[in-house]
This record gives structure tokens, C-alpha cells and sequence, in this order.
């Protein structure tokens, strides 16, 4: 297999901008956006009943970092 084969199968990201359909990617990106948020709403009212809950603490940082990174895409195009 040649290089340029390798280099094009598979190296990209499912984030890639280079997926040809820029309306879909967007709305996969605002549906992910939508659940992020939700999942954060979540962590933090489950933090509501036990504050030094570590799981909720954790999911709520990773769902938080997801609507952040999805919001500086949405907003830069």
C-alpha cells in the first residue's frame, strides 16, 4: 500500500472539517452541543444532594469541556 493511501484512510478525526457536508457536521455539532448541556445540567444537580461527590464532579468538568469546545466551533464559522 503507498503512503498517500494509508494517509488518507482514517486520518482524520470525527471532528474533521473536511467532511464535505459542512450543514450536516453542524447539525451533529448543535444535537452534541444540546446533550452536553444536559449532561452538565445533570452532574450539577446531582452535586446538589452530595457536593464532594466525586462522579458527578468529574462527568460535569468532562460534559462542561464539550459545550465550551463545541460553542468556540459553532461561533468561529
Amino acid at each position: 500500500m503507498a503512503d498517500s493511501d494509508s494517509d488518507s484512510a482514517g486520518s482524520e478525526g470525527w471532528d474533521s472539517d473536511d467532511s464535505g457536508n459542512e450543514e450536516l457536521d453542524r447539525e451533529v455539532q448543535v444535537e452534541t452541543l444540546k446533550r452536553a448541556w444536559a449532561a452538565w445540567q445533570a452532574a450539577e444537580a446531582a452535586l446538589v444532594d452530595d457536593p464532594e461527590s466525586f462522579g458527578p464532579s468529574s462527568f460535569g468538568i468532562i460534559a462542561l469541556g464539550t459545550v465550551l469546545e463545541l460553542t468556540k466551533k459553532l461561533c468561529t464559522r
